[in-house]
Formats: C-alpha cells, sequence, structure tokens
C-alpha cells in the first residue's frame, strides 16, 4: 500500500515538473532552480530544508561513484531538494535535477542508467521507474526522482 502512494506521488511530481518543463521561458532560463518547486509545499509535500546545488567540481560529494558518468556527458549543474509528505507521516521523496547542457547528452546518461527490468513510463522524451524511483529526460534535463520510506 506504502509503495503505491509512493508511485502516484512521484508520477504526480513527474507531472508537475514536466507542465514546469514545456514553458518556452523555463526552458530557455539557464536556472535549473527555476524547475523545482518555488512553494515549501505541493501537494502536501513540504520541502526539508532549502534546495542543493552541485556543480562539476563537486558533484563526487553527492554521488561519488557515479561523478565521472555525468562528467563525461557534459554535466553542467545539478540542483535537488528534499521532500517529506508532512508532520507524522514516514517517507521522503529526493529529486535531483541534472542540466546535462543538451539534449543529446541528457539522452546519453538516461540510456547508462536506464535498467531493462524497469517499466517504461509516459513521463518526458523517455522514462522508467518502479514503486521507488522514476528517472526521466526531457530537453537538457535528466530527473532522479526517488522515494524512500523511512522505518
Amino acid at each position: 500500500m506504502k509503495k503505491r502512494v509512493f508511485l502516484k506521488a512521484i508520477i504526480i511530481y513527474s507531472t508537475l515538473f514536466l507542465f514546469s518543463l514545456n514553458s518556452a521561458r523555463v526552458m530557455a532560463d539557464s536556472s535549473a532552480e527555476r524547475l523545482l518547486p518555488q512553494s515549501p509545499e505541493i501537494n502536501g509535500w513540504q520541502l526539508v530544508g532549502n534546495h542543493y546545488h552541485y556543480l562539476p567540481e563537486n558533484l563526487y560529494n553527492y554521488i561519488n561513484g557515479a561523478a565521472d558518468l555525468f562528467i563525461s556527458y557534459g554535466f553542467v549543474k545539478l540542483v535537488g531538494a528534499e521532500y517529506t509528505p508532512g508532520p507524522g507521516k514516514k517517507g521522503n521523496m529526493i529529486v535531483d535535477i541534472y542540466d546535462m547542457g543538451n539534449k543529446l547528452n541528457a539522452f546519453g546518461v538516461f540510456q547508462s542508467k536506464r535498467d531493462p527490468e524497469s517499466k517504461s513510463l509516459k513521463i518526458g522524451t523517455g522514462a522508467f521507474g518502479s514503486e521507488k524511483y522514476v528517472f526521466f529526460y526531457k530537453g537538457r534535463f535528466y530527473v532522479e526522482i526517488q522515494a524512500f520510506v523511512l522505518r
């Protein structure tokens, strides 16, 4: 039951994210921060702390083992945030938006991370996921949304 709730939350967030990507103004803007919800709450999910940022020179601090993959595909910047379903509820959701510089680089990372066992989804240009995560790309952005149930 909890897995389905998190999957629905991930899909809802992904859909909202894509609506923001459809704006030509947002796509032209070089700031990935604009792609994250600016409100501290979205559909009952609350922002934990502040958005975080990583550049090529410090990406290894966040994803040590995978930083080289992203950098080899022209990684520009990562902007992310953590969300919680609210007081008294267990779990969290991590949203990471990778600006890969262009759509070919975003596609390259997406294909490298693609799990053939995961279900294809109709989100963005290409997407796959499970009850715990959704990975997709659109334009120059590669996005990972992961849900965790805290016990």
